[in-house]
């Protein structure tokens, strides 16, 4: 088992947003952005896939963060699906589950993330 933790600067975010469009599709499937409600979910979304990083231990290493797909359940949720080369080194790690929860007051998003 293992954690990982990031927290984000929501203006930071609205900036990058702002001045570099191609930063949603860079980082977040078509899917994902279908979910964002501001820089301010944008910020949580990309803390979760950075707590996911290093909770595997390694960081963003050998795998792009778009392979990590942060999506909602009907009740809102997080919930995170991997894929291609994160989905590969999360399997080389032995771990089945992921477990995640994130959040956003004023400035600042958070995420969290426990492998088992």
């Amino acid at each position: 088992m293992n954690i990982g933790v990031d927290l984000c600067h929501i203006p930071r975010v609205a900036r990058l947003i702002e001045r570099r469009p191609s930063f949603l599709s860079r980082f977040f499937t078509d899917q994902e952005q279908a979910c964002f409600q501001g820089a301010q979910t944008v910020a949580a979304h990309f803390a979760l896939k950075e707590a996911f990083a290093k909770a595997l231990g390694t960081g963003v290493v050998g795998f792009d963060l778009i392979e990590v797909e942060v999506l909602r359940r009907d009740s809102g949720a997080p919930y995170i699906l991997v894929h291609g080369r994160a989905k590969a080194r999360l399997n080389e790690q032995g771990y089945e589950d992921i477990l995640c929860s994130m959040s956003h007051e004023k400035d600042y998003a958070i995420g969290m993330v426990v492998l088992k």
